[in-house]
């Protein structure tokens, strides 16, 4: 039982640079929250823009203009909570950003992360299998 506010939540980091450096971090462009489940009060960063239907769920949509150290952050915030085994379709998300012109489609992917964020209180989060699979369209 988890107590407090919080997120599960999957995070996808975007740069301009497809050949970052050795010793540096490549220069963030957007951060991509798809949170797939929300405890207590907490709120994504951003303004409200609209909900929208992707890969079979409904998403509240967040964004921030000038997030972190000047990239966009952008928060798809699910309306019931998809914790559970299951799979997430991200080129759902990543096609919507492209048609509202929230991302150019010349970006590269960096990272895509999965875990917490955790504001207050405590809890258990257990996961028992992850993967990613990457596929050329």
């Amino acid at each position: 039982t988890n107590t407090g506010s919080g997120n599960v939540a999957f995070d996808i980091w975007l740069t301009d640079t497809s050949n970052p450096t050795t010793f540096s971090a490549p220069p963030i462009t957007h951060e991509i929250m798809i949170w797939i489940d929300r405890q207590g009060n907490l709120a994504p960063g951003g303004i409200f823009t609209e909900r929208a239907n992707l890969d079979c769920s409904t998403y509240a949509v967040y964004v921030a203009d000038h997030w972190g150290d000047g990239w966009k952050n952008i928060a798809f915030v699910s309306a019931e909570s998809l914790l559970g085994a299951g799979m997430l379709d991200l080129s759902s998300f990543l096609s919507y950003l492209k048609e509202k012109n929230l991302v150019t489609g010349d970006e590269y992917l960096a990272s895509i992360e999965f875990g917490n964020e955790v504001a207050t209180g405590t809890g258990e989060t257990i996961v028992t299998r992850y993967a990613i699979s990457i596929q050329n369209k």
